[in-house]
């Protein structure tokens, strides 16, 4: 992960310096911001809306961002809390961006393939990132595909952190799928093997863990109910992707193309895996703009992989052991300086009087 680390870096020290200096664009935040006080001042999670909304009081409501609404409560903007807060967001993504990189390595990729494929799932990233919880909820889903690849008893960690994301965002209903997806290939390669009955207790232990919230069974049942909700006609993240879209076009894109490429290409005991993840993650990325971060989190280490395979730009170096300095210099000179950049950005940005957050940073550029 030499090229891959510094990649993270890069794109690490950008989001969390777009979390934590700029105004926030989505007014969700405000939203959760309120909930958070809600809940806060009650002690209690409410289930139906009230008189906050004029069109739908009294209606069932599922507020699936609770956790993630009593952190917005306390993050003021300006405040130390602010800082925290949004900079755990901007590290979110980079943990999903080392998570992915991980895998890909797991999974025999060179150097090169890693780097590209996670510049690729980076601007993935771009165009849905913020302050937002489907952010912790990527971080959420590259750790678990990652931990469903490990062996035990480290796999079956994936389980208390399936029911930690059924705690910040209703797409932890994505583990269980994921899992039973992985049992169906490993039942495909070998039956009824010991690959398939721990991912078949792995989809179903996954299943459980994400009712253990506050909503219980109304959590799954509330995303899934959204596969259909006509009000996602409305929303502009919930439109069908396109080339329109900058992450789709430089990000999602160059993936999609990549498992086309290499579709017969694959591994043989990892092929059936790869196509039931790829196919399912490609359909929810075509559906709705608000998919491409999830597909590019699941393609990237498949493509990583098929790339160190069959081109000879990207196949493995010959076998290098550096030694411990080395590693550590490797891993941490790339990381101290993009967060020694994004801590001088962040500087520069508060000190530089108020503009229209809507202007190019000019005044930041030029202190």
């Amino acid at each position: 992960m030499r090229f891959a680390w510094l990649v993270v870096a890069i794109f690490g020290a950008r989001y969390v310096t777009m979390a934590v200096a700029y105004p926030p664009a989505d007014g969700d935040l405000a939203w959760q911001r309120w909930l958070g006080r809600v809940i806060a001042s009650t002690g209690r999670i409410p289930h139906a809306l009230g008189s906050e909304t004029v069109t739908a009081s009294g209606a069932p409501w599922v507020p699936q961002e609770w956790l993630f609404s009593l952190g917005a409560a306390v993050a003021v903007p300006g405040s130390g809390a602010w800082y925290v807060f949004a900079g755990a967001a901007g590290l979110a993504a980079a943990l999903a961006l080392a998570s992915t990189a991980a895998l890909a390595v797991r999974r025999g990729a060179s150097p090169r393939a890693v780097a590209l494929c996670t510049i690729c799932v980076g601007v993935a990233f771009f165009e849905s990132f913020g302050v937002r919880a489907q952010v912790a909820g990527w971080a959420c889903l590259a750790a678990f595909v990652l931990l469903l690849d490990l062996r035990p008893p480290w796999c079956w960690v994936a389980l208390p952190l399936a029911a930690l994301w059924s705690n910040l965002h209703a797409s932890a209903v994505l583990a269980p799928a994921v899992a039973a997806l992985i049992a169906a290939a490993a039942f495909a390669n070998e039956g009824a093997g010991p690959r398939t009955r721990r991912a078949a207790l792995m989809a179903a232990g996954s299943l459980g863990a994400i009712c253990c919230n506050p909503f219980g069974w109304g959590l799954p049942v509330y995303a899934l109910s959204l596969l259909h909700n006509p009000v996602k006609a409305y929303i502009s993240e919930w439109k069908a992707t396109d080339l329109g879209d900058p992450s789709f076009a430089f990000g999602a894109l160059p993936l999609l193309v990549g498992l086309v490429a290499f579709a017969a290409a694959g591994r043989p005991g990892s092929r059936a895996r790869d196509t039931f993840l790829a196919l399912a993650f490609a359909y929810l990325m075509l559906s709705a703009a608000r998919n491409i971060a999830i597909f590019a989190i699941v393609a990237a280490p498949i493509v990583a992989e098929a790339l160190t395979r069959n081109l000879a730009v990207f196949a493995l170096p010959a076998a290098v052991r550096p030694g411990r300095r080395r590693r550590l210099v490797a891993a941490g000179l790339p990381i101290a300086t993009a967060l020694c950049a994004a801590a001088v950005v962040v500087t520069a940005v508060e000190a530089a009087p108020a503009t229209d957050p809507m202007d190019p940073p000019l005044a930041v550029l030029a202190r």
